[in-house]
């Protein structure tokens, strides 16, 4: 189950102005942001990204909608309520402001100062372990004006954590840095997110650093659009798996190797459906939850089929001695194309590509028509032990066309429905 989302947004509209005069900026938002991921939010000047950002943030007060922070409802909430959650939240802003007057540690220990139970050793304490968590120990005593662009966003990054938020909330913390320094920035805060289990929300205009995001959410004229770049791994990573499988037909006749892919198949099984169950279970916009759930349908139809291939060459050995080599070597070179097609089609994810898997398998291609065949040929004059082996390797054979069938189905409707779940560029 996935764990619960710290943001959790919904039916959230904005306006400023009153009257005639008043312009909507956010117009019904419904969106969750979960602990360990980054999600990066874009659109054009004026779109509504700080507005979103200052609202999830209690740094404004909700007009219509609700918004849920840790589970405390921000609309309608008291001062204190809205400070408890501030407190939840490190803020990092494209101006570093920092405290010129003082050191890098004393910096990062001003966010300590509302801690009641924080005193001077602790906090300092605290503020140097922050400092070498993002690369700057060395630098504690020094004062802002003697670090680079980049440090000073690090100093700013570490102030942020000190206080081990639930939720980092950055505004364009890459606008003031060169390329190498603002990549530098992000791939700490993408770190900081998976280690300390917090949720990045951002904002940005700069397309250099997309990569870094699970999510990337675009915002213009205050309406809403998601494409998840973490559901997009998945993908690859089931990609893989299928590319795995590739390699067993050549492993069949060696035990101990076929023994050892499958071992590796199922350390990387493990560690995809989990992620594939946590992706499933959270609220997401229409077509993201389809994606979601065909990928996991797929990922069961993987399992099985990988099952099923570990069968093949017992049924081989079984027919292979009563003359059926010819039968055999159909079915497997039949099924080391259709992996090798599989697994190439999954990595392109060109139409035409997964269009040509789903014919393949659909039709079951003229290698089973040629494995009906020879078996009717040589069923009457075979013993029952052969006959026995050899509908067991077509069953066998037929159960990995079945699955590779399903799994090309949902590639070419992942595909087919892809323009429509891409974010705006």
């Amino acid at each position: 189950m996935s764990p619960p989302a710290l943001i959790s947004i919904s039916g959230l509209s904005h306006s400023y102005g009153e009257g005639s005069l008043a312009k909507q900026v956010l117009h019904n938002i419904n969106i969750d942001f979960y602990p360990g991921e980054i999600a990066i939010i874009m659109g054009p000047s004026g779109g509504g990204k700080t507005t979103l950002l200052s609202l999830a943030g209690a740094l404004r007060s909700v007009q219509s909608g609700s918004i849920r922070l840790d589970g405390a409802e921000l609309r309608n909430a008291g001062s204190r309520m809205l400070t408890r959650v501030r407190r939840k939240i490190g803020f990092v802003f494209q101006a570093h402001n920092l405290v010129e007057s003082l050191t890098i540690c004393e910096n990062v220990q001003i966010a300590l100062t509302v801690d009641p139970s924080a005193t001077a050793q602790s906090s300092r304490r605290r503020a140097l372990e922050l400092l070498t968590r993002v690369g700057l120990a060395e630098h504690a005593h020094k004062r802002p004006r003697e670090l680079s662009g980049g440090q000073k966003q690090r100093v700013a990054i570490a102030r942020a954590l000190v206080r081990s938020p639930q939720v980092i909330m950055a505004d364009e913390p890459t606008a003031a840095l060169d390329r190498a320094s603002g990549r530098e920035v992000v791939e700490l805060l993408r770190h900081l997110a998976r280690e300390m289990r917090c949720a990045v929300l951002l904002v940005t205009h700069d397309n250099r650093i997309l990569d870094v995001a699970d999510r990337i959410l675009s915002l213009e004229d205050g309406y809403i659009e998601e494409s998840n770049l973490a559901l997009d791994r998945l993908v690859d990573d089931f990609a893989a798996l299928v590319d795995h499988l590739s390699l067993y037909p050549e492993r069949f006749p060696s035990p101990e190797q076929l023994a050892g892919l499958s071992v590796e198949f199922s350390k990387g099984l493990n560690a995809l459906l989990p992620r594939l169950a946590d992706m499933v279970a959270r609220r997401q916009p229409d077509a993201l939850a389809t994606r979601s759930q065909r990928w996991a349908a797929s990922a069961d139809d993987i399992r099985n089929l990988e099952e099923s291939l570990l069968q093949i060459p017992k049924a081989v050995a079984g027919s292979s001695p009563a003359g059926g080599e010819d039968l055999c070597d159909s079915a497997v070179q039949s099924l080391d194309f259709l992996l090798r097609t599989a697994a190439a089609a999954l990595r392109s994810r060109a139409p035409r590509d997964a269009a040509s898997l789903v014919t393949l398998t659909l039709h079951h291609s003229n290698a089973q028509q040629d494995i009906r065949a020879r078996f009717e040929d040589q069923h009457e004059r075979s013993t029952e032990e052969f006959r026995n082996a050899t509908l067991d390797l077509i069953s066998l054979y037929f159960r990995c066309v079945y699955f590779l069938h399903h799994i090309a189905s949902r590639l070419k409707e992942d595909i087919t429905a892809a323009p429509a779940q891409a974010a705006p560029g």
